[in-house]
């Protein structure tokens, strides 16, 4: 259908350039030959314009591959997200605080920028998952993009004791601390 059009659209070219020098304009009989020599210099520039692009047409038609010929590597993933499997397990790390019955609320971020103190900021905006902890775990899912590698967990307990973060880098679709 592509080729169709080309074809149309040169071959309408072709005839403007024709129309458009037109036929010669009276005068003696050597005018005359010079219309018939500007009509075949229009005829064959059109032809050298038009020509090229439909023997372009022609090589990109047979240098076309089909869908069954397309081979894939086996690692390669056809979906931009996965599954991500957010684990948490803080009981060793609550007892060593002394908060093993402090209530606390789990937060995942994907975008965030790390402070000069240290500490990092999360774009609220991009938090992907959220929930409480309860008896120092947390287990939930989210599907992510295929673009995010690392990620932000905070844990902000109830007391009002600063939050725990930790960058996680997302492995084998698990986030686990």
């Amino acid at each position: 259908m592509l080729i169709s059009k080309i074809k149309i659209t040169s071959s309408a070219l072709f005839i403007s350039t024709l129309l458009g020098c037109g036929g010669g304009g009276g005068g003696s009989s050597s005018a005359g030959s010079a219309s018939v020599d500007s009509d075949s210099t229009a005829v064959s520039t059109a032809t050298q314009i038009t020509t090229p692009v439909v023997e372009q047409l022609d090589v990109v038609e047979s240098e076309a591959l089909r869908m069954s010929e397309l081979i894939a590597s086996d690692d390669f993933q056809f979906t931009s997200k996965q599954q991500v499997n957010v684990s948490l397990d803080l009981d060793n790390l609550l007892a060593a605080n002394n908060q093993t019955d402090a209530r606390a609320y789990v937060s995942v971020y994907s975008q965030y920028q790390l402070l000069p103190s240290g500490q990092y900021y999360p774009d609220a905006s991009s938090r992907v998952v959220a929930g409480d902890l309860q008896n120092g775990q947390f287990n939930q899912d989210f599907i992510a993009f295929n673009d995010s590698d690392s990620y932000l967990i905070e844990v902000w307990f109830y007391d009002g004791e600063p939050a725990l973060q930790k960058q996680q880098v997302l492995l084998n679709n698990q986030l686990t601390w």
